[in-house]
């Protein structure tokens, strides 16, 4: 797989709009010989088709889940982007043979560069694509023009169209947080494993791609998920056999299909009662597996926990360049990133509105915001009626997790053996205070100091020790501390 190497210089400028764990941008990737007005009837088509299928009709849910101001009136038309492979040399270059013969160009390095075309030269695959519907060979005039345009052919053509690609992947989505979700048809998979090949490996894990009519070996390095009809002719039947090494075809063939070779999008692929609806499963099964990646976002810092202003600020986990130059609601710090009301909030997706006034609001109760879940900012928590925590005196650490100071004195007696653990290892005394503090401080910051009261117990006990335990000492020593909370 080709690796590219460039610079992308990010400011607030190219990553219009707000950081959002909640969407993921659908991409549609066409294959060869498509103008952008045909590319765009296929991303319109299968826009529709998700509307339909997996949202219901229910265009607003769409919407909600797939769409954020993008800054551009020209991206914000649709709600599926377009990850446009240009036919020819520019996208803006029209349908014609020379732009024709340079996509089929660019399809054969492509396949090349994957170890799929060895054996076989430029030549042999522009021959077999070229009369697929037809034994007839190729005019001596053909040959000529092919001759022109091959020596004119650069590699930059397919590199250009793949910066652009991997570019707006990165500022429309990745880059503010967004999921995406590819889907590819024909040379549009070709592409989608580039642009995955060339992501940062934390953006891969937040990018996945659903293949249709695919010429290639696997999906993101994978062998799912993706649909072939095995009757189509342009993956599977050619001269020279079909495509080598690609995907096997899964799908069979209903006669349901209203292009000749079968390998049309919308005209093969969406036609038949087969190939639709595992295409809309896949799409379906994607979506949730993006849905559930973790957060991009974890707290730094907290302020005023225990009480109605507490908030937090927080960090990327994998790219220290994007910051949020605020503070964040924390209705739920460990799930996603978004903004609700104009302010940024770590919650469950699905909020639109959060407020401080609702039915059957508790005393110690702040914020709630709409999500399924409403999850809620708590002031002081509710406290049991009594905690209690145990510290042991012995030597070392136990498997329970205790602090451990064994002492073994000659007497045969055990008074004051928790001061004798504390001078003999004054380490482990700091670690018995250190803990206490933090076990009260910590109440403190939950329920407030007016909350409880509290109390200490203690105990010591003794058993005889064998030999090689105490040396020449015969009593073993344990001390045992408790501090206890009282509710009041």
């Amino acid at each position: 797989m080709k690796k590219i190497f460039f610079v992308i210089l990010f400011g607030w400028s190219a990553l219009f709009g707000a950081y959002n764990e909640c969407v993921t941008d659908i991409y549609f990737g066409n294959g060869v010989w498509n103008d952008y007005a045909g590319a765009s009837q296929g991303r319109d088509k299968l826009e529709g088709i998700l509307i339909r299928d997996i949202y219901h009709g229910d265009h607003n849910a769409f919407k909600s889940h797939h769409f954020t101001d993008r800054g551009d009136p020209n991206l914000n038309k649709n709600i599926v982007l377009l990850a446009f492979n240009w036919t020819g040399s520019s996208p803006n270059d029209s349908l014609s043979f020379k732009t024709k013969i340079i996509d089929l160009i660019e399809t054969f390095y492509q396949l090349k560069d994957n170890n799929q075309l060895e054996g076989y030269s430029l030549y042999d695959m522009l021959k077999a694509w070229l009369t697929q519907d037809s034994t007839d060979p190729l005019s001596d005039d053909m040959w000529d023009k092919i001759d022109d345009i091959v020596a004119d052919y650069s590699r930059t053509i397919e590199g250009s169209n793949l910066i652009k690609m991997i570019e707006d992947y990165e500022t429309i989505s990745l880059k503010k947080s967004h999921r995406v979700l590819l889907v590819a048809h024909s040379q549009g998979n070709l592409f989608g494993n580039e642009v995955y090949d060339n992501l940062i490996s934390w953006e891969q894990g937040y990018f996945k791609m659903v293949s249709v009519g695919t010429p290639a070996s696997s999906v993101l390095g994978q062998n799912t998920p993706y649909t072939t009809l095995k009757c189509d002719k342009v993956i599977n039947d050619n001269l020279i056999g079909g495509i080598p090494g690609h995907l096997p075809g899964n799908i069979e063939c209903t006669g349901e299909e209203k292009s000749s070779d079968g390998h049309q999008f919308v005209a093969s692929y969406f036609s038949n009662h087969i190939s639709l609806p595992k295409i809309v499963s896949d799409i379906s099964s994607s979506l949730d597996t993006l849905a559930n990646t973790s957060s991009q976002w974890s707290t730094d810092q907290e302020f005023e926990r225990g009480t109605c202003d507490y908030r937090i600020t927080v960090k990327h986990r994998f790219d220290p360049a994007l910051e949020i130059g605020e503070k964040v609601y924390p209705f739920a710090p460990n799930k996603k990133l978004y903004q609700v009301n104009g302010a940024y909030v770590k919650a469950t997706c699905g909020g639109t509105d959060f407020t401080d006034d609702w039915a059957d609001k508790k005393e110690n109760e702040c914020w709630m915001i709409n999500n399924p879940p409403e999850e809620k900012i708590v002031g002081k928590e509710e406290m049991p009626n009594n905690l209690s925590f145990y510290l042991d005196a012995r030597v070392e650490p136990t498997f329970s997790g205790y602090l451990v100071s064994v002492d073994c004195v000659p007497s045969g007696t055990c008074s004051n053996a928790w001061e004798q653990a504390a001078s003999r290892h004054s380490e482990q005394k700091e670690y018995v205070d250190n803990y206490i503090s933090s076990v009260i401080s910590e109440a403190i910051n939950r329920y407030g100091k007016d909350a409880f009261t509290i109390s200490y117990s203690y105990s010591e006990s003794q058993r005889t020790c064998s030999n090689n335990e105490c040396n020449i000492h015969t009593w073993h020593c344990l001390a045992s501390q408790g501090v206890h909370l009282h509710k009041k």
